[in-house]
């Protein structure tokens, strides 16, 4: 939305007066705190958080902050659930009431590749956000329905996921690595005919430039 340095200038904005307000701020210092879009804080009680809260919703007449506190101990930040009722803090995937589950279909007209990317880009980010197996199992189970809804075949889904964990796990310590010359032949995407001639490409790579990997 906008230019593209909107962004860019109101994170400068924001770091600028952020910094100021916490240095001026004369109540009970924080345990944590950092921002990413939103802002994530830990305090010793829920009144020094609404103190400070307070204290930054009344430095800028154009500034006016919200508050989300901790519910049954636990707490959601963006796209993640922070859950501290056990021995440790743990952490999964976070959807607000309003997500619709509403993907790209697998039976849209795109290429392919994006269809598999979409799966693997949804398992990696249950990878990344979940700190538990437990917690992984249970979102990777909720991944796969959402991913049914969508036309997504299961074969599909589990293959993909395989793959990305052994990725992960099976080691690579025998694996040469080299520099590769890399290099891209792009076509726009028109259904059966852009596979066709990507088979038409590899074969003729295949063909005349032996040392090649395709």
């Amino acid at each position: 939305m906008g230019s593209s340095l909107t962004p860019v200038l109101a994170n400068v904005f924001m770091a600028y007066h952020e910094q100021k307000w916490i240095n001026t701020f004369i109540g009970e210092k924080r345990l944590f705190y950092r921002r990413y879009i939103d802002i994530f804080s830990l305090f010793t009680s829920q009144n020094d958080a609404k103190n400070f809260f307070n204290f930054i919703n009344n430095q800028h007449i154009n500034i006016k902050f919200t508050m989300k506190t901790e519910i049954n101990d636990k707490l959601s930040f963006l796209d993640i659930t922070l859950d501290k009722s056990g021995e440790t803090l743990k952490t999964s995937i976070f959807r607000k009431k309003t997500f619709t589950g509403l993907l790209t279909s697998f039976n849209s007209f795109t290429c392919f590749s994006y269809k598999r990317g979409l799966i693997k880009c949804l398992i990696d980010r249950v990878y990344k956000i979940n700190n538990t197996w437990l917690g992984f199992h249970h979102d990777i189970d909720n991944v796969k329905k959402l991913l049914e809804k969508n036309t997504y075949p299961m074969h599909l889904i589990d293959k993909t996921l395989k793959n990305y964990l052994d990725t992960k796990y099976i080691s690579k310590n025998n694996q040469q690595v080299s520099s590769k010359n890399v290099r891209y032949c792009k076509v726009p995407f028109i259904g059966k005919f852009s596979e066709h001639t990507k088979t038409k490409v590899k074969n003729l790579a295949m063909k005349y430039c032996k040392s090649a990997s395709v």
